[in-house]
């Protein structure tokens, strides 16, 4: 069907074409199919459905951003990009299905074997069952390395598949550098639990541990969804993730409007922050899991949260030496949020721009705890006689 033109296609390829190039799509396919039919002649009987000269001859990844020929039954059609990918996977999957219930016929070429010879049974996975993985998960992991490796091969663009880099798992993990990063923003919040549970008795300390246990939990779940993501732990990580930016603002308003409040007065502001969690969290897993809104939404909680620990700061720079740091973390952080928008793909298959993101926060969030344990003996030293 002729020579397709590499560096024209090269000018409109989407940075997010990874997973509607045309070998992935067949690679994981194909694949996929095979860990559900163990037969000797699979691949043989699957060759006889899928047309050699429409699927197998595409040297160029078909872009969703360009309208151009897609692969179809009756030869190449006309279709909308957003339904491109999709009709080319149907087509695969109809012709494995169709496989299945036929004699073997001739000789699968070099793509479609090497596919097939990804297909892992969930037996011979060993350790990585216990991280979630199954076969057809596994397909996909090495489909998307295997096309990795032969776009650099061939000189084409670094892209992304389902919105992700092409990351080295690393003893079972998916994102192992921002597995190491969030643990280490973690540990503080986990050291100060440890440190605050025999000291003596502070109005706000009870503010504090709960603050700690949540950013505990947000961490781990972070943990989780960098070490496996399925929908369970992106699902977790995004809510979590909220209810620790609000525990910042939880904080804020506690100490800017409610200077003597005390016991359980100072229980109900993280109350009405966690029933807000739960709306959030509800609208997003139920209703609509809309990316744009959660984002607005924690962005607005950053800003709002800064500002109310930034204006604290200012007020108390006097009477509490120590009221400084808070200002310099939620200062500090804001820039930090830049280092994500960087996006570069991992370096060494491990380190991109969203762990290098938590790698920065982890020294800041381990300020951050020294301030409240300063705040704390400033107020057990008696110095301080409001708040």
């Amino acid at each position: 069907r002729g020579e397709v033109d590499i560096e024209g296609w090269q000018k409109f390829e989407s940075i997010y074409a990874g997973d509607a190039d045309a070998r992935f799509v067949v690679c994981e396919e194909v694949c996929s199919a095979c860990c559900e039919d163990s037969s000797p002649d699979r691949l043989d009987r699957f060759m006889h459905h899928a047309s050699d000269g429409i699927i197998f001859s595409r040297k160029v990844p078909y872009d969703l951003e360009v309208k151009g020929p897609v692969p179809c039954e009756t030869g190449v059609c006309d279709v909308p990009p957003s339904e491109a990918v999709m009709i080319f996977r149907q087509y695969l999957k109809r012709a494995m299905e169709q496989a299945s219930r036929h004699a073997a016929y001739a000789n699968a070429p070099p793509i479609v074997r090497e596919a097939c010879a990804l297909a892992r049974p969930n037996a011979t996975l060993g350790p990585l069952r216990l991280l979630g993985w199954s076969c057809v998960p596994e397909c996909r992991y090495q489909c998307i390395q295997a096309n990795a490796a032969s776009r650099r091969e061939e000189g084409l663009r670094t892209v992304k598949y389902f919105g992700k880099w092409a990351f080295v798992r690393v003893a079972g993990c998916t994102e192992f550098a921002s597995l190491v990063a969030s643990l280490l923003n973690g540990v503080p919040a986990l050291a100060y639990l440890w440190w605050s549970r025999r000291r003596r008795r502070w109005w706000y300390r009870l503010v504090w541990r709960l603050c700690a246990c949540q950013w505990v939990v947000t961490w781990l779940a972070s943990m989780a969804f960098h070490a496996r993501e399925t929908k369970t732990t992106e699902a977790v990580d995004y809510v979590m993730a909220m209810a620790g930016t609000v525990s910042s603002v939880v904080t804020g308003v506690i100490y800017s409007f409610m200077p003597r409040a005390r016991g359980v007065a100072l229980v109900w502001p993280h109350a009405l922050a966690w029933l807000f969690v739960a709306f959030h969290a509800h609208s997003m897993l139920w209703i609509q899991f809309d990316y744009a809104y959660h984002m607005l939404v924690a962005t607005l909680a950053v800003v709002l949260g800064a500002g109310l620990w930034i204006t604290w700061a200012w007020r108390y720079r006097a009477r509490r030496p120590h009221a400084w740091r808070v200002a310099f973390f939620n200062l500090a952080l804001l820039p930090c949020f830049l280092i994500e928008r960087l996006d570069f793909p991992p370096l060494w298959g491990v380190l991109d721009g969203h762990a290098v993101w938590h790698f920065a926060t982890a020294p800041l969030f381990a300020f951050f705890w020294t301030f409240v344990r300063l705040d704390e003996e400033f107020d057990l030293k008696g110095d301080s006689k409001t708040v």
